[in-house]
């Protein structure tokens, strides 16, 4: 059976029937553009190609340039939960050969070097920069910072939070240059 759906438009809905293939079914009635009666393409409530209840999808069309719209993407379409969250102020230095990151979190100060050479021996680069700087390579924490707030939280009797926020009570980073 062959149907006159008319031209699409931005903003209009569609109800899905699903089987072995997505097949739209157009609300006529939301259609500006066609001209008769408000008429419903009827659902069924049983798929009739594979016997199991249909359902019913809503698309929602959201900016993924904003950062809450995203979150609200993850947390209620994908549904994720939310594990961990961090606060942080970070600034970066680079030049042909490294990128050096400073991150402040609420319970200290990380340093991140990358080496960004594309024709030098990474390892002897990041060496070169971190004893420049005065810091030690091999007191660098291997772990993720994650890891590392909850050794501080744990070492100094300190809730975690899966919100670390520069408004809560944190630990402390004691031996930054060791």
């Amino acid at each position: 059976m062959k149907q006159t759906l008319g031209e699409p438009y931005e903003g209009q809905e569609i109800q899905v029937c699903k089987m072995n293939q997505i097949i739209p079914q157009i609300v006529a009635a939301q259609c500006p553009k066609m001209d008769m009666h408000p008429k419903f393409f009827e659902i069924p409530k049983v798929c009739p190609y594979c016997g199991e209840d249909t359902e019913i999808e809503k698309e929602i069309r959201i900016n993924p340039n904003d950062i809450d719209n995203t979150i609200y993407i993850i947390e209620n379409v994908m549904h994720f939960t939310v594990v961990e969250s961090y606060e942080r102020y970070r600034t970066i230095f680079e030049n042909n050969d490294i990128e050096i990151a400073v991150d402040e979190y609420p319970f200290g100060i990380c340093i991140e070097i990358e080496n960004k050479s594309i024709d030098k021996d990474p390892f002897k680069v990041v060496r070169y920069w971190t004893n420049l700087i005065g810091l030690n390579i091999d007191n660098a924490y291997r772990l993720s910072w994650d890891d590392k707030y909850e050794e501080l939280c744990h070492e100094q009797g300190i809730d975690c939070y899966k919100e670390v926020t520069f408004d809560k009570p944190m630990p402390e980073v004691n031996n930054l240059f060791d």
